[in-house]
């Protein structure tokens, strides 16, 4: 392939983008999240996935509570209640747990 790598992640982005914003998440009801090391060392992305349909639905560099307020915008700008979402299932971080009681009140937690 005689491309620079610019201009193939260039078009990877808009596709991902496009992708991203013909994704339909208004029936979301069940979410699981989850915080992981993409490299050795002190680097996460943290993963939220729709439980039933098994896609993900959105990932952040990151963990703790600014993924989850970047997440929370994501849902709002996707027209998601948090009301809505009958179940989440993560492991013990305090961030994730406090997201959880503050703002998804009226689900079940699962760790």
């Amino acid at each position: 392939m005689d491309e620079h790598d610019i201009r193939l992640w260039r078009v990877f982005h808009y596709y991902v983008q496009k992708a991203m914003d013909e994704c339909d998440i208004t029936q979301l009801e069940r979410l699981a999240i989850n915080e992981t090391s993409s490299k050795s060392g002190h680097h996460y992305v943290t993963l939220f996935v729709d439980i039933d349909t098994k896609r993900v639905l959105f990932a952040t560099e990151g963990k703790g509570s600014e993924g989850l307020k970047i997440f929370q915008a994501f849902l709002i700008e996707k027209g998601v209640k948090p009301s809505q979402v009958k179940e989440v299932c993560s492991d013990m971080s305090a961030a994730l747990y406090s997201w959880h009681r503050r703002t998804v009140t009226s689900c079940s937690y699962y760790v």
